[in-house]
């Protein structure tokens, strides 16, 4: 189970680098006055952000290529949220000596009712969505580069 928990530990940790810098990049396409564009993003929902950040490039950054990686960028970043509210929102069990991972989702929504949902994950999944993120968020930092000449934040 502590494996697990690393696992999924990591998933919200890179989703949350994930928000930051697109938050920050965002940011930065509003203003070059760092604290004007964090006003304007600091409360803006990962939805809020994909839509103003996919607008503000889109006006930086008219080439057809580059509008093309950009849809590819968005796509990704919002399947990992996706992906990542599954995985928080989910509760977890082991089976077979701690190698075979389940997730378990309760839900009961109005006219529908109750619905339980089991389903074994693979056990490369978090391995799988860790390599994801850490493309999108390299993908976020060569934009950034291209744009800015420099990076938006070191990590990893």
């Amino acid at each position: 189970m502590k494996d697990l928990n690393k696992r999924i530990g990591q998933v919200c940790l890179n989703f949350s680098t994930i928000e930051l810098m697109l938050s920050v990049f965002t940011a930065r396409l509003v203003s070059d006055d760092s604290k004007i564009g964090a006003i304007v993003t600091s409360e803006m929902s990962f939805q809020n952000l994909i839509k103003a950040f996919e607008s503000l490039v889109r006006h930086k950054d008219e080439t057809q290529d580059s509008i093309q990686e950009l849809l590819i960028l968005v796509k990704g970043m919002n399947q990992t949220e996706v992906k990542r509210n599954l995985v928080i929102n989910s509760a977890y069990g082991l089976r077979n000596d701690d190698t075979d991972i389940f997730r378990i989702k309760v839900t009961s929504k109005r006219g529908k009712g109750l619905s339980i949902q089991s389903e074994k994950i693979d056990k490369d999944y978090f391995e799988k969505l860790t390599r994801e993120q850490v493309e999108i968020l390299n993908e976020l930092q060569k934009r950034f580069k291209e744009l800015y000449k420099t990076e938006i934040l070191k990590y990893g």
